[in-house]
């Protein structure tokens, strides 16, 4: 068996035992509107207590059901979490471009939008970070370009950058 892949077995692993682990949460969802009028479902879960509080964003195309592990365990912690489906995936409107194509450059700044977004709700104190493996890591390393004037934001971008860029397989010693 390869490290490489045992390394993906762990990481999958890990990642079901601390959803598993992590405490139920109740969400509501909003249908937050990007600039040219789609709206995308974003599931918003809040810590116990008055807010405002800083917020955790993770936008996915793996459906956002599969995030309430990491959402569940940043609102344990005292974090608003913010988990929404890319546009056109699940239940988002408008068109199912390929993965990420709608983030960063383009037409759509789906990921601006949606920082902006919650950072003008009433339960956000406007710090907005974001939480990402895998394709909603890559999401939030697309919005870093857009330069969404939250600093907390730029600053977990920074660091999921680092991240990932340290796990890949052409960083290692053979």
């Amino acid at each position: 068996m390869s490290k490489r892949f045992a390394f993906r077995v762990l990481t999958a692993v890990l990642i079901f035992f601390v959803s598993a682990a992590a405490p139920a949460i109740s969400v509501k969802t909003e249908m937050v509107p990007m600039r040219d009028g789609t709206k995308l479902a974003t599931d918003i879960g809040l810590p116990d207590g008055d807010g405002p509080w800083p917020t955790i964003m993770i936008r996915t195309p793996y459906s956002k059901l599969t995030m309430y592990g990491a959402a569940g365990l940043a609102v344990q912690h005292g974090y608003a979490c913010a988990v929404q489906d890319m546009r056109g995936r699940f239940d988002s409107e408008g068109e199912d471009y390929p993965v990420f194509l709608h983030d960063g450059w383009g037409e759509h700044q789906d990921g601006y939008d949606a920082v902006e977004w919650i950072a003008a709700q009433k339960w956000s104190n406007g710090k907005v970070g974001g939480f990402g493996i895998s394709a909603p890591g890559i999401a939030l390393n697309m919005l870093a370009p857009s330069r969404p004037p939250y600093r907390d934001h730029g600053d977990l971008i920074a660091r999921a950058s680092i991240l990932l860029a340290a796990s890949s397989p052409t960083n290692r010693s053979p």
